[in-house]
Order: structure tokens, then sequence, then C-alpha cells
């Protein structure tokens, strides 16, 4: 994973923002014409949807907090991100598609109240490996 630098991973983020974007009913792929369905283009859209939008918030504050310091803190938190991400990716993809109704503008499922449990654990350990590595490399 070395040709993942800071500025490639800030520009996945983005565009992974997006196609977030483009997904949503009022901008993209999907079209609600005249209260009628007329349907989507991408199966489980709300499970894709839903990961790209957490893609995006698990990536795109650390990596733009990261931008300005020095690679070698970037990469301590690459090592964190690399299994860390897809493994949330994972979680939350599930729990979008177990269960009754269907992700973002559907009915209320429990396992919706993992989400915020996931992206505080992420975002908590991710700022201690980052301040860590930030002050290692201060001091030297």
């Amino acid at each position: 994973m070395k040709y993942i630098n800071k500025l490639t991973f800030v520009t996945i983020s983005i565009i992974s923002l997006i196609v977030a974007l483009l997904m949503t009913e009022e901008l993209g792929f999907c079209r609600n014409v005249l209260g009628l369905n007329t349907g989507c283009f991408i199966p489980a859209k709300d499970s894709v949807e839903m990961v790209f939008i957490s893609f995006t918030i698990l990536t795109l504050p650390i990596s733009l907090l990261t931008l300005p310091l020095k690679p070698a803190v970037f990469d301590a938190w690459k090592r964190y991100a690399i299994w860390s991400i897809p493994v949330i990716l994972i979680l939350v993809a599930w729990i979008e598609t177990v269960g009754e109704g269907g992700g973002l503008p559907g009915q209320f499922h429990p396992g919706y109240l993992f989400y915020p449990i996931f992206f505080f654990i992420h975002f908590t350990i991710s700022l201690i490996i980052i301040i860590r590595v930030w002050l290692k490399t201060r001091r030297v």
C-alpha cells in the first residue's frame, strides 16, 4: 500500500462523497418523477449509498487533519485504517441489508444505533494514533 499517499487518500474520499451525492434521489441515479418511482439503476442502492457515505465520513476528516502533518503521521494512521475501515464498511453494509426495510429513506432498524458507536471508536483510536505519532515526530 505504498502507492497510497495523503493526497491520493483525500482525492479518493472526495470522489466517494461525490458518488454518494450522485446516488441520492434528488441529484442522481434514482428518480422520483411526479410521485412515481421510476426505479433505480443500482440494486440495493441504499446499502451502496450508505457504504459510500460511511467511507467518506470515516476517511475525509482524518485525511484532511493529517494533510499538513508529516508523512510519518499519515503512515501510522494508514496502517490502522487499512484494516479498520473495511471492517466498519462491511458491518455497515451488513446492517443495511439485515432485517426489514431499507437503509436511508426507510424504516428504523435497531442496528442503526451501532453507527455512532463504530464511528466514535474509529475516530477515538485514529486521534490517539495521530496525536501519539505527531508528538514523537515533533520531539525528534
